[in-house]
């Protein structure tokens, strides 16, 4: 398994410790390393393997060795990281852990909404991308994530906007700066698959 650090990671730490949020961010982080060992766990349960981790901005990343895992694997693979904090803020919502259980509770709904966008990279993007391979062609449904991720990016740097001028709030923009970068590195990938695919055909 190889392990890989993105070295935006370090710039993220900068900016949020000069905006004087470095502690939330922190406290994301650490829950960001428990959703992804909810996919591990998951992912290990169904039978795949590890074949990276990487350590980046916004949290860390995983990947399994590839394999011939039907559409409802990828699903709950998919689901596992939110789902893992949405359960770690039930939990804390009832069980009082310290002062900071506000804050706790907090991380791992914003985790979890977060991760839960319909948008690849993101995992509800693939829980969404691996319910429409149920329906549709693989092609196809890659088309219509792929689509959707495009729509839905749009529309949160509209929202970004107005709630970084209303809230002041600098991580706002570092955010939605670090979707537009993945989203693009996606919309890459998918180009490149898509010139691959008509060569294929072609010949």
């Amino acid at each position: 398994m190889s392990i890989k650090v993105d070295l935006k990671f370090f710039l993220f730490i900068i900016l949020f410790f000069l905006s004087g949020q470095s502690q939330a961010y922190l406290v994301l982080y650490l829950f960001a390393a428990i959703h992804e060992m909810g996919h591990v766990a998951m992912g290990i349960l169904l039978g795949l393997k590890l074949e990276s981790f990487n350590i980046m901005p916004m949290g860390f990343s995983i990947t399994f060795k590839p394999s011939k895992k039907r559409w409802i694997t990828e699903f709950l693979v998919s689901i596992a990281g939110p789902f893992t904090n949405f359960f770690i803020a039930i939990f804390f919502s009832f069980i009082k852990f310290s002062r900071n259980n506000g804050m706790i509770i907090y991380a791992n709904l914003i985790l979890g909404a977060f991760n839960m966008l319909p948008m690849l990279p993101l995992d509800g993007g693939r829980a969404f991308t691996a319910i429409l391979k149920k329906y549709y062609k693989i092609s196809v449904a890659e088309d219509i994530s792929h689509n959707a991720s495009n729509i839905i990016i749009i529309l949160l740097t509209i929202v970004a906007i107005v709630g970084t001028f209303y809230l002041k709030n600098i991580s706002i923009l570092c955010i939605t700066t670090y979707l537009w970068f993945i989203t693009l590195r996606e919309n890459k990938r998918y180009h490149i698959k898509q010139r691959v695919k008509k060569i294929i055909e072609k010949y």
